[in-house]
């Protein structure tokens, strides 16, 4: 092979079978790097730019799938869906003699689990502003164990809070100004943090604190958390995330997000 180029390549579309995709429409989205086609089972990449093996395509494109991932985890928790490579499609574009055209298949069908309950008419919408990192994807883990944990939600929520402030605070920040600045930053009303750091700091007894100060809480308890409490926490994690995710998009004009987008405390 004289130059071999990657043409495209392939995904499955991985969800959990309670969810009924068979009436959505596809989804088509162009980035810089490819355009993509999602369908009720495959995720197909074309490439825009020239890329020899399988490997470098998959690299470029990487930041894509995961972004989608993730953004997609946070927006429908109780629809995690999974891109899982297939195959790609390769070319000579100088061959000596004829065409070719070649490919590597690791798999054949996309996977799903249990049963269908949920009917959903549309698919995962690729974000148009949103960057996953390694801090965002240990966040969402934080996250999921948590919604499934109630048991954990404050130590998740206190990891949280504090990944967030530490990535976007300045080291000329101290003290509550610190919060107040991430706040702004993050184009969100610091009562939201101010309130996870209370209910992941201050409040929960044995069975749902994140820490025991002093001897004296092991013999009187604080007092626990509600239920509504670690819901609030659950779903501040969750748009923290997604907030922090968009932030790093370096989007401009990040839409204010306030107490009232959270339920009640």
């Amino acid at each position: 092979m004289n130059d071999p180029h990657v043409v495209s390549l392939t995904y499955a579309f991985d969800h959990d079978a309670g969810v009924d995709y068979s009436r959505a429409a596809s989804v088509d989205y162009d980035t810089p790097e490819c355009i993509a086609h999602l369908d009720r089972e495959f995720l197909r990449l074309t490439l825009r730019q020239h890329h020899a093996t399988a490997t470098g395509a998959r690299a470029a494109v990487e930041p894509l799938i995961t972004a989608w991932t993730v953004a997609s985890s946070l927006d429908a928790p109780d629809r995690r869906v999974a891109f899982r490579f297939l195959h790609y499609e390769l070319i000579d574009r100088a061959p000596s003699v004829g065409g070719l055209l070649a490919g590597a298949t690791l798999v054949a069908t996309a996977t799903v689990t249990g049963s269908a309950t949920v009917s959903c008419g549309a698919l995962p919408s690729p974000p148009r502003a949103f960057r996953a990192t390694p801090l965002i994807e240990a966040m969402l883990a934080q996250y999921q164990v948590a919604r499934d944990h109630p048991r954990i939600c404050a130590a998740a929520a206190y990891f949280c809070l504090t990944a967030a402030k530490t990535r976007v605070r300045r080291p000329e920040w101290k003290g509550k100004a610190a919060s107040d600045n991430v706040a702004v930053a993050l184009a969100l009303d610091v009562a939201i943090l101010d309130n996870m750091w209370r209910l992941s700091t201050d409040v929960g007894g044995l069975h749902t604190g994140r820490k025991v100060s002093d001897k004296a809480e092991i013999d009187r308890p604080r007092a626990g958390h509600s239920q509504r409490d670690l819901a609030w926490l659950c779903e501040a994690m969750r748009l923290l995330t997604k907030r922090l995710g968009e932030w790093e998009a370096h989007s401009g004009g990040l839409k204010p997000l306030g107490m009232s987008d959270l339920p009640p405390l």
